[in-house]
């Protein structure tokens, strides 16, 4: 487990993101953690993000997990004659290891809306993710968290 852990850490090294847009914050919920987040020019052109979360439960026992997702941004726009509704959301596939009484694997499908402040630099968001554990029997699980992570480039 040890070793897993390192590897991600270095893995996120400053290296990686140097002159990219990067995201890091918190998340709320029944997982809280750190959250981040990481977009190069053609993932931004794709409407494209990876989104991770290195958390611990905060419900039952104390569990370790690190999530990685892939998501697609999108915009939903209604008109009308007095205003005009602009609603970032989001969706993916996703991965995560929970560590326990051993190592668990989940699949991940979150969804989620996120509201970027753009003069602070601070997204917000909101996410419902189901998730199915692949390992030690099938268990599925619904993650829902809210967060806030200050965008910057490195």
């Amino acid at each position: 487990m040890r070793r897993i852990i390192i590897m991600f850490f270095v893995l996120l090294s400053p290296s990686i993101f140097w002159g990219k847009n990067v995201g890091a914050g918190i998340e709320l919920g029944n997982i809280s953690g750190i959250s981040l987040k990481y977009e190069n020019d053609d993932m931004i052109k794709n409407n494209n993000s990876i989104n991770s979360l290195i958390s611990w439960r905060t419900e039952g026992d104390s569990k370790l997990s690190i999530f990685g997702d892939w998501t697609f941004n999108k915009t939903y726009i209604k008109e009308s004659k007095d205003d005009i509704l602009n609603l970032p959301y989001y969706y993916g596939i996703g991965s995560g290891l929970i560590f326990d009484d051993g190592v668990e694997i989940a699949v991940r499908l979150p969804l989620g809306l996120k509201y970027i402040f753009q003069e602070e630099n601070i997204e917000v968001f909101f996410e419902i993710t189901p998730a199915l554990k692949l390992l030690k029997g099938s268990e599925a699980e619904l993650y829902i968290g809210a967060g806030a992570r200050y965008l910057f480039k490195i």
